[in-house]
């Protein structure tokens, strides 16, 4: 990419980012890997495959639809359980990505529908970790409500 003088700071970042995650969450519990990361790198395989037999544009395809799959544990924990969750990091990639996006050359798959498939899924993902906020207003107003009923 530097070669070809692309912008080589957005693969950089997402790397970094990429990393930082899997430390995280090699970090927070033990590591499985079942039947869904097999499902999951059947989509990365394969987008290698279509980059060798057709190009960049069904690679993006296949690789933005395993991304946006990878990450649908990550969206049900964040809304099971939101309080465990990073609301500020969440908006950071949210930014990111939306940055990411709007700084691609063109707008055609090749260029966008990663970027853009990332920030859909950061979006769903920070607005389930928000609900956490919203639960602890409910257990204030819970909790005055019944502290006035025992009056």
């Amino acid at each position: 990419i530097y070669y070809k003088n692309g912008n080589y700071v957005l693969p950089a970042v997402y790397s970094i980012g990429g990393a930082v995650i899997t430390l995280g969450i090699l970090k927070s519990q033990p590591f499985k890997w079942g039947w869904f990361e097999n499902w999951v790198s059947a989509f990365f395989g394969l987008s290698i495959v279509a980059w060798y037999f057709s190009g960049p544009y069904w690679a993006t395809v296949f690789s933005s639809i395993g991304m946006f799959v990878a990450g649908m544990p990550q969206l049900r924990d964040s809304w099971r359980n939101p309080e465990t969750s990073p609301f500020f990091m969440y908006i950071g990639f949210t930014l990111a990505n939306l940055f990411s996006t709007m700084g691609g050359k063109e707008w055609s798959v090749e260029e966008r529908l990663y970027q853009f498939a990332c920030l859909i899924l950061t979006i769903l993902v920070t607005l389930a970790t928000s609900r956490k906020y919203y639960l602890q207003y409910r257990r204030v107003v819970d909790h005055m409500r019944s502290q006035s009923s025992l009056d």
